[in-house]
């Protein structure tokens, strides 16, 4: 939209350059919409999926919703407020109160229409009528006859004329004209929605002269584009609903729903007029707000606005909420509130509609689970195939208890679940119809395995298809048999061919009506006490589209729940961070301690049962660590109860004398089984091996485990680390032998090394929460946040056993807080998992005690970090490093090169650079947290066949599968890497330093080079070959002096790739 402002305004001044600035009569007419659409009975508050709220950040709700409204309009009081239908129908709300209450609250809103939705007949004509008797507002469809059902003739108009600044806007309701085949609407008849919506518009211009006409339409977003392509007579807005389309425009988007095309979407019709399109997701969620700026011709030529996002940090109306109790008593009574059971995981209905999704597993196990009673003899249930349409889900649920009200809320259409037969063949034809080019609308299903190739043409997408049979007693998958006729399970509702599934109606054969779906559903939580539908997959039957696999494993009665809360590579992130993980001010910071703080508190309180673990190096990273160095870290970590700490390698960047204060002060047990110290008395007492909890009356064994390459990188002094795997399974085994009825492993080793771990582990090692490597795990969409997953979350490994362990790890800096559910049997076996890192994004509440401590600490941090020290133009990542050349890793050597003219060669390693820099000011924190280990940067010699061999070593198979760049300045590199390892570096050439004119010359084997390098290149093992082959150290200056030096000469900064290392293969 920012864009399109000053495209428009830069047009205006051309006219009022060419005719002078315009008259009253030519100034621009802006007219405001409020709109809601399919509010389906969401009187109380929702959490994200829509359903029951169990937490402190609900969202939406009538009360939220209707304190925004009248704020809108209290800033603009011409505003116009329309409703585009489906307000009935959805919560347990409408059961006990029918139409009374939404007549009730709706009356209270200055609402100027309301058209018509689907689930406004749930009750059929009868159960509509009272409601549009008792509705104050005009109720507009255009597409409707009611010839034939006197009972709600009189009760609704076609259109309705409001007026505006002196101007008359006409409102034509409209309704889908296929809703006969998925509500009940008598003898009423559905005209065409484009020919009905343009006849009244035809008539509103001849007969009202009105200025512009709004379409108000519950026909779904397609449709509404396709009335907007079409329409005539001044018809400049469509304000829609029915398909819950979320669109918008711009970033960050508001919210968890993904939006499926911009806010406004702008059509042009047959007339090259702009029609403008708007809809705003659904059940209170968001509220749609746009402003729409006219011609005296009444043709749009601007516009501004956004859905608003209705969550917790808006206000609600104290009045409204005090009417809604009396109402909710009466819910409450009728056994809303009731507890049925409790989940583990959280139940999410969002993805539904595109891919196996965890509710629809819950829902179609309890419909199979409904036909378990008396089975035939040599069966073990009348039906083991299930299927759901995801529209037919219409909330999730959140973790802990489950209420009455939300088992109701979940499939709120009263439904019967009958039992019938499909032959195979037909089976198949169902499933390629719901991947069909027109769209997808998966079925979720139990007892079925099916894979979607989405790739192949239209009805061969079906690319695997196993039937669990029905006539065993061990229930196994089969390939379907094109012939077979297979008892399956349907929802009435896509029996007789709803939601566009009319080959259930042709195929679904003997068919027995069976009882009402709530009633199912709700047994099925009651008996199964704690439900929990874990562990679906996916699996990549595809290249360039979404992996559909509907895979599953149900646990019906979990033995022992737990949850366990984990972060890993703080690196002294007290303050919140930007994507880029450098401090951030503003409203789009993520992360921060105090975030942290604030969830891990949450968590905690919502699952009392639970571990909180962290994986090390919360030591450097910032100028909080360089200016307060351990007191800072043990100070905060202190304040958070945890049930175990491992160390990092960054514990030891002050060598021994620098981590034993903070050992001394930690409260929490710090575990690492593979140090030995027996030769560093400093260091002795102060870790365990391991620490037994409990946890529900259960003993878990936790044990730590700190990479061995630590010895390479940080200051570990007379300590010796022994190997990994070898130091686990030893500890392992005596925790075994103290009867603990699991074991963790805490681990600051890596991904790679965690999942090795987990392969060769032994004894009762059931998950290991990981660190070191900075990796972000998570699984299904949309994914939170900045990263991009590198593998699921959790990842599950078979172990040398056959059992299952499970690796976690949660990216770093505070971006997000593990949180992984895990349930056990009475042996100790996982059964079943769920969770996923919490993105600790803006909407995320901090702490208020802990901001004001940190203000107290942050204050010796400001002074030195605040200053500005340079300007970049462009941004700079740091995650390309590792793999390819960067302007990060340019702007570093660049800069070492000034810094002393008797030198024109430099290198930095790719984990050097902790972090990237944004465009714009660049603060001495930010440098410092890019740069975090205040090194010197020393001048050293080193031969060049010595460099050719240092260069291999980054190239080798180890470092391709795990890339490891040196970045450089005065170099021009190129590796082959499909030559075999050892010959990789096909050539180099070196900026020649004795020259007038510098030109790039061959790398000389015999001759010496003066190179630059940082101090972890030079004294540590990281890469022992330049230890072995450097010669004439000088200790330079500390390496963020000599950027700072090189940004003040150097602002703006426009670093960028100079093709100083290419990779050919």
């Amino acid at each position: 939209m920012r864009l399109f402002g000053c495209v428009a305004l830069v047009l205006l001044l051309s006219i009022f350059t060419a005719y002078g600035f315009p008259s009253k009569q030519t100034e621009l007419i802006e007219l405001s919409v409020i709109h809601i659409n399919d509010f389906h009975a969401r009187y109380e508050e929702t959490n994200l999926d829509s359903g029951l709220c169990k937490t402190s950040n609900c969202i939406g709700g009538f009360s939220r919703l209707f304190a925004s409204v009248m704020k809108i309009i209290e800033e603009k009081p011409h505003s116009i407020l329309l409703n585009a239908g489906d307000n009935f129908e959805g919560t347990l709300w409408y059961d006990v109160h029918k139409w009374n209450v939404t007549q009730y609250f709706f009356n209270k809103l200055p609402t100027d229409a309301f058209t018509l939705g689907n689930h406004e007949f749930e009750d059929k004509i009868a159960g509509l009528v009272p409601f549009l008797e008792q509705l104050k507002a005009p109720v507009v469809v255009s597409n409707i006859d009611a010839t034939r059902e006197p009972s709600i003739q009189n009760l609704f108009n076609k259109s309705v004329v409001i007026e505006r600044h002196g101007l008359k806007i006409g409102i034509i309701g409209v309704i889908l004209s296929t809703i006969n085949e998925i509500a009940d609407i008598g003898n009423l008849i559905l005209l065409k929605e484009s020919e009905s919506v343009n006849t009244e518009a035809e008539r509103l211009v001849r007969e009202e002269g009105v200025f512009t006409n709004i379409v108000l339409s519950h026909c779904g977003y397609d449709v509404e584009k396709a009335i907007a392509a079409n329409a005539t007579s001044k018809i400049s807005l469509v304000v829609g609903g029915h398909t819950h389309s979320f669109l918008y425009t711009g970033e960050p988007v508001p919210g968890t729903d993904i939006p499926v095309g911009p806010y406004p979407t702008i059509v042009q019709n047959k007339e090259g007029k702009k029609v403008l399109v708007v809809q705003a997701s659904s059940y209170t969620k968001y509220l749609g707000n746009i402003s729409l700026f006219y011609n005296n011709f009444g043709e749009v030529v601007n516009w501004t606005g956004a859905p608003v996002f209705m969550d917790s940090k808006l206000p609600q109306d104290k009045e409204v909420n005090e009417e809604l109790q009396p109402w909710k008593k009466q819910v409450d009574a009728n056994e809303g509130n009731r507890i049925i059971g409790q989940t583990m995981v959280r139940l999410e209905q969002s993805s539904c509609p595109m891919a196996e999704c965890l509710m629809g597993n819950f829902i179609t196990d309890a419909m199979v689970f409904g036909y378990l009673d008396h089975p035939e003899p040599g069966t073990w249930t009348n039906a083991s195939i299930a299927m759901m349409h995801a529209g037919g889900l219409r909330s999730g649920i959140d973790i802990g208890s489950i209420t009455y009200y939300e088992a109701t809320s979940i499939a709120p259409f009263n439904n019967t679940i009958d039992i019938g037969e499909i032959q195979g063949k037909h089976l198949k034809e169902i499933f390629e119809s719901s991947t069909s080019d027109d769209g997808i609308t998966l079925l979720q299903v139990a007892g079925l395995k099916i894979v979607y190739n989405l790739t192949m043409p239209e009805g061969s997408r079906v690319t695997f298809l196993q039937v669990r049979c029905r006539k065993c007693t061990v229930p196994v998958y089969e390939d379907l048999k094109d012939e077979e006729m297979y008892r399956v399970v349907l929802p009435s509702f896509l029996a007789e061919g709803g939601f566009g599934f009319t080959l259930f109606k042709k195929y679904f054969k003997n068919r027995q009506i069976g009882g009402r779906d709530r009633d199912l559903f709700v047994r099925y939580v009651e008996i199964c006490l704690k439900c929990c539908v874990v562990n679906y997959s996916i699996k990549f039957a595809m290249q360039t589209f979404l992996p559909i696999v509907l895979f599953l494993k149900i646990v019906l009665c979990a033995q022992f729940n737990l949850t366990i809360i984990h972060f890993n590579d703080f690196h002294a992130r007290y303050e919140p961070v930007d994507n880029l993980s450098t401090t951030c001010e503003g409203d789009n910071c993520i992360g921060g301690f105090s975030r942290l703080y604030s969830k891990i508190t949450q968590l905690k309180n919502e699952t009392p049962n639970s571990l909180l673990l962290n994986a090390g190096d919360n030591f450097q990273g910032t100028l909080w660590y360089i200016v307060h160095k351990w007191n800072v870290t043990q100070h905060f970590l202190n304040k958070l109860p945890f049930d175990a700490i491992t160390l990092g390698n960054h514990e030891f960047d002050d060598g021994i004398a620098g981590l034993v204060p903070y050992l001394n002060h930690i409260k929490a047990p710090v575990i690492v089984s593979n140090i030995d110290d027996s030769k560093e008395p400093r260091f002795q007492n102060l870790t365990r091996k391991s620490v037994i909890v409990e946890k529900g009356g259960k003993k878990i064994g936790i044990i730590g485990v700190l990479t061995t390459s630590t010895k390479l990188t940080s200051r570990t002094e007379n300590l010796t680390f022994q190997n990994e795997l070898e130091s686990v399974n030893s500890e392992a085994k005596k925790l075994q032998e103290l009867g603990v009825f699991t074991i963790i492993v805490l681990s600051h080793c890596g991904y790679e090394a965690d999942l090795e771990i987990a392969q060769k582990s032994n004894f009762k090692i059931s998950v290991i929460v990981g660190g070191h490597t900075d990796t972000f795990l998570y699984s299904g969409s949309p994914v939170p946040g900045p990263d991009k997953p590198s593998g699921p979350y959790p990842t599950p490994v078979l172990n040398i056993n056959g059992g299952t362990v499970l690796v976690v790890q949660a990216s770093a800096y505070t971006k997000y807080l593990g949180d992984l559910k895990v349930i056990y049997d009475e042996l100790g076996n996982l059964t079943g998992w769920g969770g996923n890192p919490v993105f600790l994004g803006p909407e995320t509440p901090s702490d208020g005690e802990i901001d004001a401590e940190l203000e107290v600490w942050k204050k010796d941090v400001d002074l030195e970090g605040g200053k500005i020290v340079g300007n970049s133009k462009l941004a700079m990542r740091n995650k390309p490093c590792r793999s390819e050349e960067c302007p990060l890793g340019n702007f570093a050597t660049d800069a070492m090169v000034e810094n002393n003219n008797t030198c024109n060669l430099a290198m930095i390693h790719a984990g050097g650079m902790r972090a990237g820099i944004e465009t714009g000011n660049i603060t001495f924190n930010q440098l410092i947290s890019t740069f975090p280990f205040q090194d010197t940067i020393n001048l050293c010699e080193i031969k060049g066949e010595h460099l050719v061999k240092i260069l291999e070593s980054c190239v080798d198979d180890n470092h391709l599968k795990w890339p490891h760049l040196f970045q450089v300045s005065g170099f021009k590199i190129v590796f082959n890497v499909s030559n075999p390892e050892g010959g990789r570096v096909q050539s180099v050439k070196t900026s020649c330093r004795e020259c007038a004119d510098p030109i790039y010359e061959n790398l000389v084997l015999e001759k010496y080079y003066r190179v630059f390098l940082p101090t972890f290149l030079t004294d540590t093992d990281f890469n022992p070959l330049f230890k072995k082959y450097i010669r004439n150290k000088i200790i330079g200056d500390r390496d963020s002096d000599v950027y700072v030096r090189y940004l003040g000469k150097h602002s703006p900064l426009w670093a960028r790739v100079e093709d100083r290392i290419k990779i050919v293969s």
